[in-house]
């Protein structure tokens, strides 16, 4: 009988399956990662390891959009707002938010929620929206959020 070389089972499906940080399709269906179908659920730690890395990217985005420690000085209220934001947009599109983020980075905390309600994306989910907008200008829950 013909016996392949041990080989670490991980490295030997990335050889079969590939390894993909997008989307993929193999006969229709949607596959990411290492030969995982998207359409099969995933671990709750799965979630949790994603949750993370996209909090990292987010994270990352925001501090190429204002400073290094930027979070320091705008309260942790102000702080998930545009992790928030930025969460749903993405970095291109965040970009698109200029008087906004002018806003931001002169601490004019009205405007801010005024540009961010005003925006497509105020239109589109006005209920984030609006909780976004309420916590950027008072730095708190709007009622009913508080933990």
């Amino acid at each position: 009988m013909w016996r392949m070389k041990r080989m670490n089972l991980q490295t030997f499906l990335e050889r079969m399956e590939g390894r993909k940080s997008t989307i993929y399709y193999v006969d229709g269906v949607p596959h990411i990662g290492i030969g995982h179908n998207i359409n099969e659920p995933i671990s709750e730690r799965s979630i949790d390891e994603i949750y993370l890395d996209d909090v990292k990217r987010v994270y990352d985005d925001l501090s190429h959009v204002f400073s290094r420690g930027w979070y320091w000085a705008i309260g942790i209220n102000r702080e998930n707002a545009l992790v928030s934001i930025m969460f749903t947009l993405g970095l291109p599109r965040f970009m698109g938010f200029e008087k906004m983020i002018d806003a931001i980075k002169a601490h004019d905390w009205p405007l801010a929620a005024k540009e961010l309600l005003d925006s497509d994306r105020g239109r589109e989910l006005p209920e984030r929206s609006a909780v976004e907008a309420y916590m950027l200008e008072h730095n708190a829950m709007p009622e009913g959020w508080e933990e």
